[in-house]
């Protein structure tokens, strides 16, 4: 349809592309469509409107200061699983989307690589059916047969605790600032290659 849609919006037309399940922007198709009108060079505008990513995030009570959104994993098994690895030393809240036949399968492996954590999966968000089970990644795995197989699902957890991470925020701050980097700079470094939060690197170099 993307290439009809251009051509009629070329022709003058207007157009407007809604949904009945979610934002289309996100995690959708209607992304494919926002970059072709851009390389098109046409003017869109988007209108706020439901995002499950985030309906999910605030339903289920973790942490909202800072979060990643990943989406959908891959259906592949193996792949599915190295990209949950990829996950485990966030600290932030995550995000996932799951079609309703794999949500078992994505549970038992986040639970194997990610170990015990806060988990919240909701479904048939914004519509009658809604549900959503605030529990931990072991409890979901001990009654996998509690979960409905219906309808599309938002999986958040909780990021990597602090405690679980052997890092000296303060001793990293000052070889940086030994090296002759500012402490915006310093800030900056710790934060991108260690994955931490951008408030706590901040108030151990007020303490220096």
């Amino acid at each position: 349809m993307i290439p009809k849609i251009v051509e009629d919006l070329k022709e003058g037309l207007e157009i407007g592309l809604i949904t009945d399940a979610g934002m289309p922007g996100i995690s959708d198709t209607g992304s494919e469509l926002a970059k072709e009108l851009i390389n098109e060079g046409l003017e869109f505008s988007v209108l706020p409107g439901p995002s499950a990513s985030l309906v999910g995030l605030v339903l289920s009570g973790l942490d909202t200061e800072e979060f990643i959104f990943k989406g959908f994993l891959s259906e592949k098994a193996s792949k599915r699983q190295a990209e949950i690895n990829n996950l485990k030393d966030y600290r932030e809240t995550i995000i996932l989307y799951e079609a309703p036949h794999r949500i078992k399968k994505l549970i038992v492996d986040l639970e194997s690589i990610l170990g015990d954590r806060k988990v919240s999966i909701s479904r048939e968000l914004t519509k009658y059916y809604e549900e959503t089970i605030r529990s931990s990644l072991s409890n979901l795995v001990k009654d996998l047969d509690g979960i409905k197989e219906k309808g599309e699902f938002v999986i958040v957890i909780e990021g990597k605790k602090e405690e679980d991470i052997d890092i000296d925020i303060s001793i990293l701050l000052k070889d940086l600032l030994d090296q002759g980097f500012s402490k915006k700079d310093a800030v900056k470094k710790i934060v991108k290659e260690y994955n931490l939060k951008k408030n706590e690197v901040y108030e151990k170099s007020l303490e220096l």
